[in-house]
């Protein structure tokens, strides 16, 4: 159960993950290759004949360096190049694949060229290697002068380069696998926030207002809708019920309540197999209980434990048999049951009856609990009723299927009326 918990909790993440790392993959793959050539060059200046001289001339290059950067992208350089490889490009978009920087503190100058081909990126690199230097000597020398002030001069060629730049393949892994992880915790934030399911037994305390008797995890037998007494002799649900039990047992100990309501905000099977599942345990510790199937819309509890009949509640309420004659037995057990017989054209008159109230004080009197199976409280109101002509009811709350809202609501309902919530019930946890 706690390994489902992590992954239902950190599975957007774990999705935004891989979608991201998956949509990083697909834009490399999608994304044109760029590669860089670069070449260096040493920005030299007249020479000197003392030391102080040749630090001058050097501060004098590394001063010359920004200019120099800024000259590569000349237009009329470019033009060069364009004529020298007979390039089907204008000058401003050769510039844009040329960048120039001063390598920090020293006098070389270092020209990059971004190209889709890496054999156009060396060569275009290279031609700049040609004619950088020419172009730089005519700019320095002096009008009347065949010596240029300063000289640029090649110290290393581009090479054809053999991996592309761009795209980064791990660069756009990582950011897709940040901005996943982002996106899903963002999802499970939102979830959180906006989710109004009951998940933990606080909310269902929280909502209830009640005590928490019992927490029962998702049982395989009972997704079946039938009773399995062998698989639940030994099943963690058993054990569950076996806590809900002993929880029972201590609810007013001055009053202990003998006939319960199990009631849920909506009609759901969990009741139905709350209320059986704690009367064969109560069964077991040769408790007497009787399991009544007061649901007269669907009237799930006769076949969850296997024992249909044509007779049942709504005869011994209308007089049509005798309650002994209706009571059975739930198969494999001690437990009795009195099914809810045939459909009546109108169940809330028949629970609301003075001599429902009589049968459920009739049970109460010949049995130590009496558990009543009810349709959704919210629903329809024959759950109220049957509460009413009980000592107090029990809420049912499914994981990530009721409300905290309804539950609240189912809760606060009962007590309007005057019924007691004894406490509630988390089922179906996983």
């Amino acid at each position: 159960m706690k390994i489902y918990g992590v992954t239902r909790r950190w599975w957007p993440v774990a999705a935004g993950a891989v979608i991201g790392i998956a949509a990083g993959l697909i834009l490399t793959a999608n994304t044109p290759k760029s590669y860089t050539a670069t070449t260096t060059f040493f920005l030299g200046s007249p020479a000197s004949a003392d030391s102080s001289g040749a630090y001058s001339g050097d501060l004098f290059s590394q001063q010359r360096s920004a200019t120099y950067s800024q000259l590569a992208g000349n237009r009329d350089l470019a033009l060069k190049v364009i004529d020298d490889l007979a390039l089907t490009m204008t000058p401003d978009e050769l510039a844009t694949k040329v960048k120039a920087a001063q390598v920090p503190k020293t006098v070389l100058l270092e020209l990059s060229v971004n190209d889709g081909s890496a054999q156009r990126a060396a060569d275009i690199a290279n031609t700049y290697a040609a004619d950088f230097p020419q172009y730089v000597a005519r700019l320095e020398t002096p009008a009347g002068s065949n010596k240029p002030l300063a000289a640029v001069n090649v110290i290393q060629k581009a090479e054809v380069p053999t991996s592309p730049t761009s795209p980064n393949a791990v660069l756009n892994g990582v950011i897709g696998l940040a901005v996943g992880v982002f996106i899903g915790l963002f999802a499970t934030w939102c979830r959180r926030k906006l989710d109004k399911k009951i998940r933990t037994a606080q909310h269902v305390e929280e909502a209830t207002r009640a005590p928490l008797l019992g927490v029962l995890p998702m049982d395989r037998e009972r997704l079946k809708d039938r009773l399995d007494l062998a698989a639940h002799a030994t099943s963690a649900y058993a054990e569950s019920i076996r806590t809900l039990r002993t929880n029972l047992l201590y609810v007013g100990v001055d009053a202990p309540p003998k006939t319960i309501a199990f009631v849920s905000p909506a009609s759901t099977m969990s009741t139905t197999a709350a209320a059986t599942g704690l009367a064969v345990a109560l069964d077991g510790i040769n408790r007497k209980v009787a399991l009544v199937d007061a649901d007269l819309h669907e009237s799930r509890l006769g076949r969850y434990i296997g024992a249909a009949s044509d007779r049942g509640l709504t005869s011994a309420v209308t007089g049509a048999a005798a309650l002994d004659d209706v009571i059975i037995r739930v198969p494999n057990t001690g437990v009795d049951f009195l099914p809810a017989g045939p459909p009546s054209p109108s169940p809330g008159e028949v629970l609301a009856s003075d001599a429902m109230a009589k049968v459920i004080a009739e049970l109460g009197n010949s049995h130590d609990f009496v558990f009543c199976d009810t349709p959704g409280l919210l629903t329809a109101n024959d759950a109220a009723v049957i509460a009413l002509a009980c000592d107090g009811a029990i809420l049912i709350a499914t994981q990530g299927k009721t409300t905290s809202e309804s539950l609240s609501e189912a809760a606060e309902t009962l007590r309007r009326l005057g019924s007691k919530v004894l406490g509630a019930v988390l089922t179906d946890v996983r």
